[in-house]
């Protein structure tokens, strides 16, 4: 404390400020570490073990409605188009995840998968964004009944067994009753809801082929992250994202 007040000639608005940032910086490390422990945890007891609270595509596709779908900032506008052109190579590569297994994600595994690869980080998001941007699109009333099933279902059973609060286990029941149809057949639908939403959005604004050279470069294939760079320039000479990645390959190129 002394050091700080000799450091800032004993301002106390400036010491005040000094002090508020050395606790957060504190709380930085805490979370950094919480999620690390988290990742501990999980490979020492199983993915099962960590199936409390909200499934991750469910939380996470939530989240991402409100701060990207229905957001009207600039960046939440190139959030949207950088997700959906990611998904679609995703799904038209077939490197998707599968949705008996996207549904089973834990928020510790999706921690895990974050730090050791960026490829699956982003399909992961990605994911959940354009998933729940279908169902909330295409159903809005069946995805609120889904809401309120899963609330239900799980209150019924945690009221009759004491367990811990989870929907992992009753998100397929809940998913039937409000959409009609299991979860995982949903997935058919998804898949070509993106080719044709996507291939029809490239055309409108071919700009956004430099996202989808972005994916192909996280995939570590230049050549195709080249191809989809120079469709960005041909379909939209007049704007900078196509030229912006080439110029990231080459300096990739000369970096190798």
């Amino acid at each position: 404390g002394g050091v700080v007040d000799r450091e800032q000639g004993g301002d106390p608005v400036r010491i005040g400020e000094v002090h508020l940032e050395v606790r957060q910086q504190q709380r930085r490390r805490r979370h950094v570490v919480d999620g690390a422990d988290d990742c501990v945890r999980l490979a020492a007891e199983g993915q099962e073990a960590q199936k409390r609270g909200t499934p991750a595509w469910l939380g996470e596709g939530v989240a991402q409605i409100f701060a990207v779908n229905w957001a009207n900032s600039k960046e939440s506008k190139k959030k949207k188009a950088q997700y959906q052109a990611m998904i679609y190579e995703a799904v038209k590569a077939g490197q998707s995840f599968p949705f008996a297994e996207f549904t089973n994600i834990t928020n510790a595994h999706n921690l895990q998968n974050v730090a050791d690869n960026q490829l699956k980080s982003a399909t992961t998001y990605a994911q959940a964004f354009s998933v729940m941007q279908y169902m909330v699109e295409v159903k809005w009333q069946a995805f609120l009944a889904f809401l309120e099933n899963c609330r239900a279902e799980n209150f019924k059973k945690g009221f009759a067994g004491g367990r811990i609060s989870e929907l992992y286990s009753v998100q397929e029941k809940a998913f039937q009753d409000a959409f009609t149809v299991p979860l995982a057949q949903v997935e058919d639908y998804w898949k070509k809801h993106v080719l044709t939403g996507t291939e029809k959005e490239l055309k409108r604004a071919p700009e956004n082929y430099y996202w989808c050279g972005e994916y192909c470069i996280l995939k570590r294939d230049l050549t195709a992250a080249e191809e989809r760079f120079k469709l960005a320039i041909e379909g939209a000479p007049q704007k900078g994202e196509g030229y912006l990645g080439m110029g990231r390959l080459a300096l990739m190129k000369n970096d190798n």
